[in-house]
C-alpha cells in the first residue's frame, strides 16, 4: 500500500495578487487548482489514501475524498509539517509539494523505486528553468548523482556544471521498512538542533526538506535520485503563474508540462506507453517505414469517431446517425483526391495489406496468375510470398533486381510479362531505394492487356512533396498505407480510375471488410490536409536530402550500399563482406539506441530471419528535426557499432551518444 502527504502550508506570499485570500495550493490553473491536480493524479495511479498537510488559511482547502492533519506553528518549515503526519507512516509514503504539478508518469517512475529513500530529480530542467528565471544555473537545488543513482548531495547552489547532475523536483518516495529509521534521525535532529543551525538552515525547526534528505544520505540510508526528463511545474511567483497561463494560451506547455485528462482505466498500458515514448525520446528511430504523427493525427485516432458503426459508403450507410461520418470520409476522399490527383479513392482499408487483397480480388479470380517484385529483393509479403495468404490463393510470379547494380532492369521485366501473361503487374517495393519508373511499368502492362497496379506505401509522401514520380495518370489503381512518408495514422487507401471505381469498392465493402474505422478515416483526412502545406513539401525534400546524405557518408566510411546509393527515404546496407549478418547488426545497434532492421539483399543466400542486409531510413529523425550535419553524425555511429558489434564498451559509449544528440531534438 502506498500513501500520498501533500504539504500544502505555502502562503504563495511571492504570488501576490494570484494568492491574496487563498493558501497557495489553491491557486488554480487550467480550471482547476493545483492541490485538485494533485489529487486527480494520485488517483489515476491507483494511490487513494491522500492526506493534506494545512497551516495557512487551512479551511480553504477542501478536497472531496481525501484526509487532513493541520499545522498551527507558523514558525516551523516543511520538515516539520511531514512529520505532523507520523501516524501515518505504516505504509510507503509519496510526499508532493503543493505548490507543483506534474505528470503521471512521473509518479509512476517514483513509486517503482525499491530505495529506503527516492527523490525525484529532472535530468533535462535547463530550458525551463531559464525560461523561469533568466538562467539554469541560479537557484537551481541540484543533484549529484553516483553509481547506480545513488544520491551524493542535494540542495547545493551553483556547484560546478559537470556535477550538475539534476534538478530536485519536490516529490520523495519514503519506503516503510526505512521510516521508523528515518523517524529517529529527526527526533534526535529536534532534540540537538531545534533552535540551533543545522546544515544550511538557521535551526533544525526552520529545515529545509533538502537539508534532511542530505542528513538521510549521510546517516548511511539508501537514497537514490529518481531519473524524469520535464512533465513537472513550480509555481511559486507571478512569473511563474503568469509563464505557465502564456505557454497554455499559445500551445507550448507541453514542452514542459502536460495537463493529463484522467480515464482511471488501465495503469499498466499507461505505464507501457510512458515507457514507449521515453524508448522514443532516447533513440535514432530508422526503420523506414516509421514516422511520428502530430498532436492533431493523434488527436483524431484518440476520438470518439470510434464508437460509430458505419458500414457502407457516404450516402449509402447500413445503420442510421451517419450524417457527420460521411462528411468526414468525404473529405478525407476529396483531400486525397487532390494530393494524387487521383480519379476514385477509397479510404476505408484497414491497412496496407488488406488493400492489396482487395485490389486482387476486384479483378481476379483465385489461381489467376499476378507479377511482382520478390520478397528477397525488395517486394513486400503481399506481393506473392509463399507464406502469405496472397502467395496461397493466386498464382505469382515474380521479377527482381539486377544483381550487381541493385536496379530495376525494366527490358527483363517486359521480357517476364510477355512470357508470363500476367493478368496484374504489381510495381511497388518495401526495399529499393531508387525511383520506380511508373509509366514503364504501365506501357509494358499495357502491352500484356495486364492491370496495372502500383503499391506507393513507402514513397507517398515522396510523390506528394515532389521528390518522387507519381503513379498517376499511367497505372490503372495504386495502393498506399497513410503512415510512412505520409506521417498519418495506421490505414491505407487506394486510388483508381474511375472506371473501376465500383470494383474497387465492392471488393472492400462487403467483399473484405465490414464497417470502416472511423476514427482512422478522420485521422488520416487530417494527415492529408497536413501533406498539402508547404511545410510538408519541405520536410519531404529533406528527407531525400538526409537520405542522400547519410548514404554518401556510409559509403565513406566503407559500407557497401545496395545500388550504391538512395534516390528516396530508404537506404539497405549490405553486410556480406562484414564480421555480422543482419540480425546480429539489428541486436547490437538496438543496444545503443539505433532502430533498423535486418533486410534480405538482392541475391540472397542467407535465412530472411538472419539476412545479409540491414535497412535504415530518414522519416522520423526528419520529423525531429534532424538534417545533414546529422546524418553523418548518425553514419559514424552506425559504422562504429558495425565494426564492434560484440563489444559492450563501443555499444555503450555510442548509446551514451545517441541520447545525447536525441536530447537537442525533443519530441513534442
Amino acid at each position: 500500500m502506498v500513501k500520498a502527504i501533500i504539504l500544502a502550508g505555502g502562503m504563495g506570499t511571492r504570488l501576490g495578487k494570484y494568492t491574496k485570500n487563498l493558501p497557495k495550493c489553491m491557486l488554480e490553473f487550467a480550471e482547476k487548482s493545483l492541490v485538485e491536480r494533485q489529487v486527480e493524479t494520485f488517483r489515476a495511479c491507483g494511490i487513494n489514501d491522500i492526506i493534506i498537510v494545512r497551516k495557512h488559511l487551512a479551511e480553504k482547502i477542501q478536497v472531496p475524498g481525501v484526509r487532513y492533519i493541520d499545522e498551527t506553528d507558523y514558525d516551523t518549515h516543511m520538515v516539520v509539517g511531514l512529520f505532523k503526519a507520523r501516524d501515518e507512516f505504516d505504509d510507503d509514503i509519496i510526499l508532493s509539494y503543493g505548490d507543483v504539478l506534474f505528470e503521471s508518469r512521473i509518479l509512476r517512475k517514483l513509486m517503482e523505486t525499491d530505495a529506503d529513500v527516492g527523490i525525484v530529480g529532472d535530468e533535462d530542467w535547463k530550458d525551463y528553468w531559464t525560461a523561469r528565471i533568466g538562467s539554469w544555473k541560479e537557484d537551481s537545488e541540484s543533484f549529484i548523482i553516483g553509481e547506480n543513482d545513488k544520491m551524493i548531495s542535494l540542495g547545493v547552489s551553483n556547484p560546478p556544471e559537470k556535477d550538475m547532475d539534476a534538478r530536485y523536483v519536490g516529490m520523495i518516495k519514503f519506503s516503510r521498512g526505512a521510516l521508523p529509521i528515518i523517524e529517529k534521525i529527526y527526533d534526535n535532529a529536534v532534540k540537538e538542533s531545534w533552535e540551533t543551525p543545522w546544515h544550511t538552515s538557521k535551526s533544525f525547526k526552520k529545515a529545509y526538506m533538502t537539508d534532511f534528505m542530505q542528513e538521510l544520505i549521510d546517516k548511511g540510508l539508501d537514497v537514490r535520485a529518481v531519473r524524469v526528463k520535464r512533465g513537472w511545474m513550480e509555481f511559486d511567483t507571478v512569473e511563474d503563474y503568469e509563464l505557465g497561463c502564456k505557454w497554455m494560451e499559445e500551445g507550448t506547455l507541453e514542452r514542459f508540462y502536460n495537463i493529463e485528462k484522467f480515464s482511471y482505466a488501465d495503469l499498466e498500458i499507461d505505464k507501457l506507453i510512458d515507457e514507449e515514448k521515453e524508448r522514443l525520446e532516447e533513440s535514432l528511430e530508422l526503420i523506414p517505414s516509421e514516422n511520428y504523427v502530430s498532436k492533431a493525427v493523434l488527436t483524431a485516432m484518440g476520438s470518439i469517431l470510434t464508437n460509430k458503426y458505419s458500414e457502407g459508403y457516404p450516402g449509402k450507410r447500413y445503420y442510421g446517425g451517419n450524417k457527420i461520418i460521411d462528411k468526414i470520409e468525404t473529405l478525407a476522399i476529396k483531400r486525397a483526391k487532390k494530393l494524387f490527383n487521383a480519379e476514385h479513392v477509397n479510404v476505408q482499408p484497414y491497412s496496407g495489406s488488406p488493400a492489396n487483397l482487395e485490389v486482387y480480388s476486384a479483378f481476379v479470380k483465385p489461381g489467376d496468375k499476378i507479377m511482382s517484385m520478390s520478397l528477397t529483393e525488395g517486394g513486400h509479403l503481399t506481393h506473392g510470398h509463399f507464406a502469405s495468404f496472397t502467395g496461397q490463393v493466386y498464382n505469382f510470379v515474380h521479377y527482381g533486381v539486377d544483381v550487381e547494380t541493385g536496379l530495376l532492369d525494366y527490358k527483363k521485366i517486359r521480357a517476364l510479362a510477355l512470357k508470363e501473361k500476367p493478368k496484374i503487374i504489381v510495381c511497388g517495393a518495401t526495399a529499393y531505394p531508387r525511383k520506380i519508373d511508373f509509366e514503364k511499368f504501365a506501357e509494358i502492362s499495357k502491352e500484356v492487356g495486364a492491370i496495372c497496379m502500383a503499391d506507393i506505401s513507402h514513397v507517398a509522401g515522396l510523390i506528394v512533396s515532389g521528390n518522387h514520380p507519381s503513379p498517376f495518370p499511367f497505372v490503372d489503381v495504386v495502393t498506399t498505407t497513410t503512415h510512412k512518408t505520409l506521417r498519418g495514422p495506421r490505414g491505407a487507401m487506394i486510388m483508381c480510375k474511375e472506371r473501376y471505381a465500383k470494383q474497387i469498392d465492392k471488393a472492400v465493402f462487403p467483399g473484405l471488410q465490414g464497417g470502416p474505422h472511423n476514427n482512422t478515416t478522420a485521422a488520416i483526412a487530417v494527415a492529408l490536409g497536413e501533406a498539402s502545406s508547404d511545410s510538408f513539401k519541405e520536410y519531404g525534400n529533406q528527407v531525400v536530402k538526409n537520405a542522400k546524405v547519410l548514404a554518401e557518408e556510409l559509403k565513406r566510411l566503407g559500407l557497401s550500399l545496395v545500388s550504391g546509393g538512395t534516390d528516396n527515404h530508404l537506404i539497405l546496407i549490405d553486410l556480406s563482406n562484414m564480421k555480422c549478418a543482419g540480425k546480429e547488426a539489428e541486436n547490437a545497434l538496438d543496444s545503443a539506441n539505433i532502430t533498423l532492421n535486418k533486410n534480405t539483399i538482392p541475391g540472397e543466400t542467407r535465412s530472411p530471419f538472419n539476412p545479409s542486409g540491414i535497412r535504415l531510413g530518414t522519416p522520423f529523425i526528419t520529423t525531429r528535426g534532424m538534417k545533414e550535419n546529422e546524418m553523418k553524425e548518425i553514419a559514424g555511429m552506425i559504422a562504429d557499432v558495425l565494426e564492434n558489434y560484440d563489444s559492450e564498451d563501443v555499444l555503450k559509449r555510442v548509446k551514451k551518444k545517441v541520447i545525447e544528440l536525441c536530447k537537442k531534438f525533443p519530441l513534442d
